[in-house]
């Protein structure tokens, strides 16, 4: 249950997110990339882009809400969920519905050669994250959420 609660929330936020495209100099992108690092403990290459990020608007700032969506050329390592039942500590998710739900952040990305989707959610920095991950032949798609932890 709530696996399946955590799988809606992030296909919510995806679908609730800007949905328009964003220029986003590089200063920009690396303060962004600067916090992602510092809250999930994601590391990421030199060439990765940031695509997308905000707040999905209307939220209360206190509840620490964010999304980012980033495209990485080289495969990103998420951190595993802890519960027993899930194999290789990754959700598999179905391709053409997290394809779908990446298009609204990734405008104008390309996902024709989509492998698979897997979804992780993890706890770190005082931090809740939940993250869909779609891995194409030429790199890595990733939709990150947070809030703050309980």
């Amino acid at each position: 249950m709530k696996i399946s609660l955590l799988i809606i929330a992030v296909l919510t936020t995806i679908a609730t997110s800007c949905s328009h495209e964003q220029q986003i100099s590089t200063a920009e992108a690396n303060a962004q990339f600067e916090i992602i690092q510092q809250r999930s403990g994601i590391s990421f290459a030199p060439e990765v882009r940031l695509l997308n990020h905000g707040d999905g608007g209307g939220r209360d700032a206190s509840y620490g809400f964010y999304n980012w969506t980033v495209f990485s050329p080289t495969q990103l390592v998420l951190p595993k969920m802890k519960e027993a039942y899930i194999e290789r500590g990754y959700l598999s998710l179905p391709l053409e519905d997290s394809i779908r739900s990446l298009k609204v952040t990734a405008k104008g990305e390309n996902f024709s050669d989509a492998l698979e989707a897997i979804s992780s959610s993890w706890e770190t920095n005082g931090y809740s994250f939940g993250a869909t991950l779609v891995r194409t032949k030429h790199g890595d798609y990733l939709h990150l959420t947070t809030g703050k932890g309980k």
